[in-house]
């Protein structure tokens, strides 16, 4: 089968893309916008739960994964290349960025926390995006 998915590949480039996510995204959760998350969490009198944290590293690699899988599953539509996987990358992206502007109109996030969180998740995704897919494109099959 010709179109077949390489999920070797899809796991690997993966998780490169995840690894740069989590790069990027981390210090930003846990040096800029952390500390005024836990601020905002404390003026509402709802406690701070460390495993936070540790949902984010294993998210942001399956996100990773999600990507590269998306990126895969539209070669046969779009071709491989920068332009399919700034596809892949930016549909997943959305979603997440959707999702969690949701908390914001729920009042549970405030806007510039928001952004700011907004600002190395974008960052992260697209460079992480563009890597995990580079990888599967590029290393011999």
């Amino acid at each position: 089968m010709e179109n077949a998915l390489n999920f070797k590949r899809i796991i690997i480039g993966g998780l490169i893309a995840g690894m740069i996510l989590n790069l990027i995204d981390t210090p930003n959760g846990m040096f800029i916008a952390g500390p005024q998350i836990k601020l905002f969490l404390a003026e509402h009198n709802v406690p701070f739960n460390p495993l936070i944290p540790a949902f984010f590293f294993p998210f942001h690699l399956v996100l990773g994964m999600m990507m590269v899988w998306t990126y895969a599953s539209i070669i046969p539509q779009f071709g491989a290349g920068r332009k399919a996987a700034l596809y892949a990358t930016i549909l997943l992206l959305l979603s997440t960025r959707l999702m969690a502007f949701g908390f914001v109109v729920m009042g549970l996030l405030p806007l510039h926390l928001y952004l700011i969180l907004s600002a190395t998740m974008i960052l992260g995704s697209l460079m992480g995006g563009l890597a995990g897919c580079w990888y599967y494109s590029r290393v011999s099959k």
